[in-house]
């Protein structure tokens, strides 16, 4: 089989929906399949996730010039300024944006229809709902691809996302919604009613770097689970806080590493 992962651009240095991306190419390359990438918006070449695909051996390609990325790269350390500067300029910078970014991803949806008419893969995978991602579902669609959708988060959520509306609205072009677990599918069939098929696919993982292809195993039953993430409310660390705090007061042995800024 012909897989064609699909995302507008890697979000890093450090991003969940690159890292699951990665993961999956670097996986079914590993497993025999026919595996590559396809980004809207180039790469950098020292960026991190594209030099792992390289070590897969998993090809990249994009679509958008080098001069749409460096235009994209200026508004996005633009962006974070102004966010970082006046934290409640975020729904208003987003709503003026977005309509320039569906301009410029809908400028190469032909470009996206013939690179996918000349590969001619099997399947589409894409991931992360924004305009690029769009385009890509289209353009699939009309090349008579099947498409695959995944929720790496939460419908509809955060809810200043108002872009999100307009993005389910073309999730009907897809023969599959996939999310990560069947809490999420639940949201899923609850919040976009309009797709036709859903189903759970959840995040791949590498080997375990002892290399044993078993977790460590603690002999003083200890528990311990893991937080990596941005620091930040939406990703809900103190919903985790309040969750540990409960557990711990029936079970001392379970502990949570917290890996993340904010």
């Amino acid at each position: 089989m012909k897989v064609l992962l699909c995302k507008s651009h890697f979000d890093g240095p450090i991003s969940g929906a690159d890292e699951t991306l990665v993961t999956y190419a670097a996986q079914l390359r590993k497993a025999g399949q026919s595996v590559s990438v396809l980004l809207m918006y180039l790469h950098a070449e020292e960026d991190q996730y594209y030099q792992r695909l390289l070590e897969a051996d998993v090809p990249v390609s994009w679509i958008a010039s080098n001069l749409a990325q460096n235009s994209l790269g200026a508004g996005r350390k633009l962006a974070a300024l102004m966010f970082q500067s006046f934290p409640g300029s975020k729904s208003f910078v987003r709503r003026k944006t977005q309509p320039m970014l569906s301009a410029m991803a809908n400028s190469y949806y032909q470009d996206c229809r013939k690179f996918l008419n000349r590969e001619k893969p099997d399947i589409v995978h894409v991931m992360t709902p924004n305009s690029g991602a769009t385009v890509m579902i289209r353009a699939a669609h009309d090349a008579g691809v099947p498409v695959i959708y995944q929720e790496l988060g939460i419908p509809y959520h955060p809810p200043g996302f108002d872009y999100y509306g307009e993005f389910t609205s073309f999730l009907p072009l897809c023969s599959e919604v996939a999310a990560l677990s069947p809490r999420l599918i639940e949201d899923c069939r609850n919040k976009l009613p309009s797709c036709r098929s859903l189903s759970v696919l959840p995040i791949m993982s590498q080997e375990f770097s002892n290399g044993n292809g078993h977790a460590p195993h603690h002999t003083d039953g200890k528990i311990t689970f893991g937080f990596a993430a941005r620091i930040e409310k939406l990703k809900g660390p103190l919903v985790l806080i309040e969750a540990l705090g409960i557990v711990c007061r029936q079970e001392s042995n379970i502990f949570v590493n917290v890996a993340g800024d904010g």
